[in-house]
């Protein structure tokens, strides 16, 4: 944080900066003061759109998720989506804080959004397609938990926990 904190002593205040400083902020699982970095980046930035906004509000959903605050997270990761930043990666970590804030069935439709925009085969596609089959089971949606988890396995990847998973749904 050093080092963001000369840039802005030395340099004056710019919002890429304090974008910077957010990121960091929220890797370390500081996600108040990510909070207030992304805002004063942003009530600095007025008009002007910058691609650390889009990683630092995404990030910020990240820090509110791993603080356990998945209401929080959806607001951000949602405001992330309205502002044009639709990846793989932010359907994913919006599908995860509605499946933590037990909303199951509306995290299957994040999920399946990621799923189109990763790339097939990429560990990020193995990761959303195992959260789809958690979210599926989650929803009692079990025949299809099994489709997924299967299509997860048939991908090559060894999962002891989705192995787990598909025994316990074969006797479903």
């Amino acid at each position: 944080m050093h080092t963001y904190d000369v840039l802005l002593e030395a340099g004056g205040k710019d919002a890429d900066v304090y974008y910077l400083r957010c990121i960091s902020q929220a890797a370390l699982g500081n996600a108040a003061e990510a909070q207030a970095d992304y805002d004063a980046g942003s009530g600095m930035s007025a008009g002007r759109t910058s691609p650390a906004a889009d990683e630092a509000l995404a990030a910020l959903g990240k820090a509110y998720q791993a603080s356990g605050d998945p209401d929080r997270a959806r607001e951000i990761f949602d405001q992330a989506l309205a502002s044009g930043t639709a990846t793989a990666d932010l359907y994913n970590s919006l599908g995860m804080a509605l499946l933590d804030g037990g909303q199951a069935e509306e995290a299957v439709d994040y999920f399946d959004r990621g799923l189109v925009l990763a790339q097939a085969g990429s560990e990020e596609y193995g990761t959303i397609l195992r959260n789809k089959g958690a979210a599926l089971e989650q929803a009692g949606r079990f025949s299809e938990a099994l489709e997924v988890f299967r299509q997860y396995q048939a991908s090559g990847i060894q999962d002891p926990e989705v192995e787990r998973e598909i025994r316990f749904l074969e006797t479903r």
